[in-house]
C-alpha cells in the first residue's frame, strides 16, 4: 500500500518503483554494501539527486531546519555544511515508515533530472522526441548508473541526430554503464 500511496503522491509508476525495490533488495532492506541502504540501496548520491530535482521534497527538508530564506536559493547554493546535514537527514529517513516515500520522491527527481537532461541536450521536449516508457527507462537507467552514463550517451544520440530509444542510448554507452540495460530490462521484467 505505501508503494501505490508514494507513488500517486509524486506521480510516478508504482510498477517501477515496486521494480526498483525487489531488483535493488528483494524487499529485505539489509545490504552487503556499507553506502548502499534500505530497500533501494539508497545512497549519499541519492540523497544529492533528491535535494537537487525534487524541489518540494528539498524545501520540505530544508526549511524546517534552516528557514524559508536559507533554503530559497536551492540545494546547490547551500554551504557545505549544510548540504552535509540534509543529506544525513535525507539518509535517517531509510528503514523507517518515511522510506518509500523517500525512494518515490527519489525516482521522480530522477525523471525531474532525465526530462531536463533531454531538453538541454536536444533543445526539444522530451515529448517530441520519444515515449513515455523510453523515459521512465532512462530515468530508472539515471537512478541505477547516473548522469554521467546517460548523459554521454544522449549527447552521442543527438550528435548523430539518431533516434531516442532506449536501445540506441544503451547502444551509445561504454563499459560499466551498459549494465545498466539489464538492470532496467529486470525492472521492468519484475513488474508484467
Amino acid at each position: 500500500m505505501q508503494i501505490f500511496l508514494s507513488s500517486e503522491k509524486y506521480h510516478i509508476p508504482a510498477r517501477i518503483l515496486k521494480g526498483i525495490i525487489a531488483q535493488e533488495s528483494q524487499f529485505w532492506p539489509i545490504s552487503d554494501d556499507p553506502y548502499e541502504l534500505g530497500l533501494g540501496h539508497f545512497t549519499a548520491n541519492g540523497a544529492d539527486l533528491v535535494l537537487m530535482w525534487n524541489t518540494s521534497y528539498y524545501l520540505s527538508a530544508c526549511i524546517p531546519i534552516y528557514g524559508e530564506i536559507s533554503c530559497s536559493s536551492g540545494y546547490s547554493n547551500l554551504s557545505a555544511d549544510k548540504k552535509v546535514m540534509l543529506r544525513g537527514w535525507i539518509m535517517k529517513q531509510i528503514n523507517t515508515d518515511s522510506e518509500i516515500d523517500l525512494l518515490a520522491a527519489s525516482l521522480l527527481a530522477s525523471a525531474n533530472q532525465i526530462n531536463q537532461m533531454v531538453k538541454n541536450t536536444t533543445g526539444n521536449e522530451p515529448a517530441n522526441l520519444t515515449s513515455y516508457e523510453v523515459m521512465w527507462k532512462m530515468t530508472t537507467g539515471n537512478y541505477y548508473s547516473g548522469s554521467g552514463c546517460i548523459g554521454p550517451a544522449l549527447q552521442k544520440i543527438n550528435d548523430d541526430a539518431l533516434q531516442l530509444t532506449w536501445e540506441e542510448l544503451i547502444a551509445q554507452m561504454d563499459g560499466v554503464c551498459k549494465t545498466s540495460n539489464s538492470y532496467v530490462d529486470k525492472v521492468f521484467g519484475a513488474t508484467e
